[in-house]
Formats: structure tokens, C-alpha cells, sequence
């Protein structure tokens, strides 16, 4: 996991029919994508393909190279899916796509494609149409601070509440789930703490939406619902909608699960608040660690050019 310390700075550059994406920060090499190669290292996978000739005879072969890297040092990724959408002037029979149910954590899953083009009686640009779909689990956590009023009023009157840091991780994915609240940290015994969720994803693919259940939380021991955010299902006792009833809290565990599905526009879902009250403690100073996960499918769209000509 890493640290948050500064925001991601996308650079896009475009020239001479090329992209290139730079500014990475997660040390990434920079993406490459020109009429007959693509080169584009996501946070957790990396997607590469060329074609060759990239000029041929109607009526000729042509020979695709495709690859997929898994980047994440732990993380698996799953439902991994490389398809052909558009297959223009080819003729690819039923190798249109290629499926790895998991491609374990640096790994790298590689194939060549060999397809015959149908002739043409004038040149013909033919781009070749590939999506290809994964899973995976973007996870985080968010320290949360509590004091007793004697230590924060001593603390405050000192001027070192701002000693006590609330820190926060999280894995290296193109989504993005982040925790943030209304007030500064350290809060106090009885305080009500107003909790921000953001969901946001990067790369140069697409995640439509997250499902119900694709979000769990893990709470802490400090925290307790607001009684005013808080509706009981009485058909699943200890269950409760919460978070204007886009969460479901579950008592027993103390998690909060995704109960709505967040579609995504202009790649961000709608913010999400929550409402909690800091718990009575006997301890000084209660502090402790917010954990979250949030699955994910992503999807990207490339093409490979040829040039088909004429006998």
C-alpha cells in the first residue's frame, strides 16, 4: 500500500499520431499507442500488441502478438478477457478471443494471433478492434483519532492536537476509493463525525459502474451510526440501511456493504456521506484503523491498423 501524500498529475501528450501518457504516480513507463502497436501499463495491468505486416495483400496473412502483465506485487487479477470486436476485412474463424479465469501478480499471460484478410478490389485501412476485460480489488485504509475531552482540551490549550496524525493507504489500481471527513482530525468522546466517500477511477479505459456488494468496510470500535442515518430492515434483524440508504450496516461485523450501484460519469460516482457519532471510551487516546476493499471490472478499447491492398 502507499502512502497519500500528493495528487496523481496526468500528463496527456498527442502528437504525430501517437500517445503518450506520462506523470505516473505509480513509476510506470509511459504509454505508448501508434496505428499498429499499443503499449499501456495500468496500475494493475499492463496491455501490449503489435501486428505484422502492417501492409499486406489482400488474400495474405497477418500475425497479431497480444500480451497481458499483471503489475500488482500480491493481487491477483480475475475474469481476464481479450476479444475481437471489430474484425474488419479478416478472417479470424472462432480464435476472436482469449480468456485466463487468473493471472497471478507478476505474470505475464502472451499469444500469437495468425489470421488470413479477405481481398479487396481497392486499399482498404482495416483497424482491428480489441476489448479486453479484468477484475480486481482496489483496498485502503483510514486512520481515525479519538481523545477524551480532558486530553484534547489539555492538547488544544497546548496547541499539539496537530501532533496526532490520521493517516491513510491504498493500493495501486485505476479505481480510487477514498475516505475523507467534514472536521480535522483528532476528534473527541460524543463528537458527530461526518464521513466523505469519493470514487474515482484513472488509465484510458472504462469501469461503468460498482455493484451492489463490490464496497465493504470495515468499521472501528470507536465509531457508532448515527441514529439519524439509520433505518432497520425488519426482515434481516441487525441490519440496517445507512448512509442515505446507500450502504447496508450489519451489526454484528461492524462492516458496511454497498447497497446501490454507483455509476460512474466523467470517471467519478456520486460521493457518498455517511454519519457517525465517536463513542465514550475509558482510553486517553483511541486510536485505530478503518479498513475498506472495493471490487472493480475494467474494460479497454485498442485497435491494431493494416493496410489491405489489392492483388
Amino acid at each position: 500500500m502507499k502512502r497519500i501524500l500528493l495528487p496523481l498529475l496526468v500528463i496527456i501528450v498527442m502528437a504525430s499520431g501517437c500517445i503518450e501518457i506520462s506523470g505516473n504516480q505509480s513509476g510506470l513507463m509511459q504509454a505508448r499507442i501508434s496505428d499498429h502497436s499499443f503499449f499501456i501499463p495500468n496500475d494493475d495491468i499492463t496491455v501490449e500488441a503489435d501486428v505484422y505486416p502492417t501492409t499486406v495483400i489482400g488474400g495474405k496473412d497477418v500475425s497479431v502478438t497480444f500480451s497481458v502483465t499483471n503489475n500488482m506485487p500480491s493481487e491477483s487479477v480475475t475474469d481476464v478477457k481479450i476479444e475481437v470486436y471489430d474484425e474488419c476485412l479478416l478472417d479470424i474463424g472462432d480464435e476472436d478471443s482469449k480468456e485466463y479465469d487468473e493471472i497471478k501478480s507478476n505474470v505475464t499471460k502472451g499469444w500469437d494471433w495468425k489470421w488470413t484478410t479477405f481481398e479487396t478490389y481497392h486499399k482498404r485501412d482495416c483497424n482491428i478492434g480489441f476489448r479486453t476485460y479484468w477484475s480486481s480489488i482496489h483496498r485502503g485504509t483510514q486512520d481515525i483519532i479519538v481523545l477524551s475531552p480532558t486530553e484534547y482540551d489539555a492538547r488544544y490549550a497546548a496547541g499539539t492536537l496537530s501532533d496526532l496524525t490520521a493517516y491513510s493507504s491504498y493500493t495501486e489500481n485505476p479505481l480510487k476509493v477514498t475516505i475523507s471527513f467534514l472536521d480535522e482530525q483528532p476528534y473527541q468522546n460524543g463528537d458527530d463525525i461526518y464521513m466523505y466517500i469519493d470514487y474515482k477511477y484513472g488509465g484510458l479505459g472504462d469501469i461503468i459502474s460498482l455493484e451492489s456488494g463490490d464496497v465493504s468496510i470495515k468499521l472501528t470500535d470507536s465509531l457508532s451510526i448515527s441514529e439519524g442515518d439509520k433505518v432497520p430492515l425488519p426482515e434481516q434483524p441487525g441490519i440496517f440501511k445507512v448512509c442515505s440508504g446507500i450502504y447496508l450496516f450489519n451489526q454484528e461485523s461492524n462492516e458496511l456493504s454497498l447497497n446501490k450501484e454507483l455509476k460512474f460519469i466523467d470517471k467519478e460516482a456520486p460521493q457518498t456521506t455517511c454519519v457517525f457519532k465517536a463513542k465514550d471510551s475509558e482510553e486517553v487516546i483511541n486510536s485505530d484503523t478503518i479498513t475498506f476493499e472495493a471490487k472493480y471490472k475494467y474494460q479497454l478499447d485498442n485497435s491494431l491498423l493494416v493496410r489491405i491492398e489489392p492483388k
